[in-house]
């Protein structure tokens, strides 16, 4: 697996020019563990996903803005997806909790206790598989939209209400166009909610016949009393679309498996490279080096980027201002 960072040797022991800045690097905020998803608060916290090499199953744990993490719950299952709810309550699913995979859950009693929050109506057949949450979202309405991987659809769960009702999807694993059930998807990997339109990340590796597939960009939006499902882009070959975020100018960013990050112009759908380089990274008087091409994860806060790794997460301010000032 390919490293994002690499420890420089050198350390305040060893040289004493490690504290001076190199007009050549970049200052970070902190550079954290992460071994999955993250999402940060409206006051700058982080949680983050984590596991330690010496630990089965990962844990739930809160990151300041310096830097400083405090773990806060062992989970007992992989790979989890992280959501909040509209009262700033950390939701969580997780696709791969064999019994407990139709459920959301939520922490409580200061993270003491993970309990269901709620539960994927049952299909109406007696042997009917559980649904299987594979991604989540927030619809900033009190709604959540997810995509279950057992009937290969689009569901948006009411909570309040206590019920989830189909979106779009035909149940097949096709990538198709369309509204509600014309529509069909591969595995979608991402929902990102801007501006009253979902985007999708949606993967199709039989269509054509390779173990590879093809990645897609999607949008789903409710337009003339209908779900509408459209096709933005497409890459084939390993150059997997692994994250969207869009920035503080609503400039949309795609980060390419390992390529870079791009971003996507949705006026004509033209995807043009923003970063793809290497540089060198400090944070207090430990340097590193980063390339652009490994990043698995991103996210943006106003002028503050996170980046994530298969192993990393990392915190800059004021992100283009330094890059800016390398001249890239």
């Amino acid at each position: 697996m390919q490293l994002f960072l690499i420890l420089n040797s050198c350390s305040s022991s060893d040289n004493e020019s490690v504290n001076i800045v190199d007009k050549e690097e970049i200052q970070t905020d902190f550079i954290a563990e992460n071994q999955g998803d993250f999402v940060i608060t409206t006051d700058n916290l982080v949680y983050n996903v984590n596991i330690k090499s010496d630990r089965i199953y990962p844990y739930i744990e809160q990151i300041d803005a310096e830097g400083k993490t405090t773990v806060l719950k062992t989970l007992d299952f992989t790979f989890p997806k992280l959501v909040f709810s509209q009262s700033g309550e950390l939701l969580l699913i997780s696709p791969n909790k064999t019994n407990d995979s139709d459920k959301i859950f939520r922490f409580e009693n200061n993270f003491q206790q993970l309990n269901p929050f709620y539960v994927m109506q049952a299909e109406s057949s007696p042997f009917a598989k559980l649904a299987r949450l594979g991604i989540i979202c927030n619809a900033n309405d009190g709604s959540y939209f997810v995509f279950d991987y057992t009937s290969n659809n689009i569901k948006r769960i009411i909570p309040e209400l206590g019920t989830d009702v189909f979106i779009a999807g035909s149940g097949k694993e096709e990538i198709k166009d369309g509204d509600g059930l014309e529509a069909g998807f591969g595995g979608i990997t991402k929902i990102l909610f801007h501006k009253n339109i979902f985007y999708l990340i949606d993967n199709n590796y039989k269509s054509n016949g390779t173990s590879d597939g093809i990645s897609y960009i999607r949008k789903l939006e409710f337009l003339n009393n209908k779900w509408t499902v459209t096709t933005l882009i497409s890459t084939p070959g390993v150059n997997v679309y692994k994250d969207l975020a869009f920035d503080a100018n609503n400039n949309l960013h795609v980060v390419v498996s390992e390529k870079g990050i791009y971003k996507l112009n949705l006026q004509n759908n033209d995807l043009s490279l923003y970063k793809d380089w290497s540089v060198k990274i400090r944070k207090d008087n430990r340097q590193y080096y980063t390339n652009f091409k490994t990043v698995t994860g991103l996210k943006f806060k106003g002028n503050v980027m996170y980046l994530a790794t298969s192993d990393l997460l990392i915190k800059i301010s004021d992100y283009q201002s330094k890059f800016d000032a390398l001249g890239k």
